[in-house]
């Protein structure tokens, strides 16, 4: 059961209930895509208790990032597995109430089922160079980068 997802969304609202959570997806190919910020679908995923209830994918449109995040806080959107995120859109999304686990990569499919059944993400499906920690690498950054991964 994906315990981790449901008491770290259910602690943020304060309910201590276990909900129905709308995980979105960028997706590019059938893949997780690359980069978060210039996505313009979302898989989103309706899942209760564990168990997958409905999908859809809808457009998020090619705007300024305060724009896309709000779309996606307007569809309800509670968690985020991506790949690259830049620092900016992740801190909006964040403050919004919107978990976000990024640096992911590989088949949506693959990726949303390890998340949902572990309750957090898979290391297998970490980016090269990510370890798990936001905004953390295993190597050393590079100058100008200032997103995750």
């Amino acid at each position: 059961m994906a315990a981790g997802i449901y008491s770290g969304i259910a602690v943020a609202l304060g309910t201590g209930e276990v909900m129905t959570l709308r995980i979105a997806i960028p997706v590019w190919e059938g893949r997780v895509s690359p980069v978060l910020d210039v996505a313009e679908r979302l898989l989103l995923v309706d899942v209760d208790r564990g168990r997958e209830v409905s999908r859809r994918v809808e457009a998020v449109g090619s705007g300024l990032l305060p724009e896309r995040v709000r779309r996606m806080s307007d569809l309800g959107v509670s968690v985020v597995i991506c790949g690259t995120v830049s620092r900016q859109m992740a801190v909006m999304l964040s403050s919004l109430g919107i978990k976000v686990f990024p640096c992911m990569r590989g088949e949506v499919d693959e990726v949303l089922s390890s998340v949902v059944k572990a309750g957090a993400p898979d290391p297998r499906f970490f980016m090269p160079g990510y370890d798990g920690r936001p905004g953390r690498r295993r190597r050393r950054a590079r100058r100008g980068r200032s997103g995750w991964c």
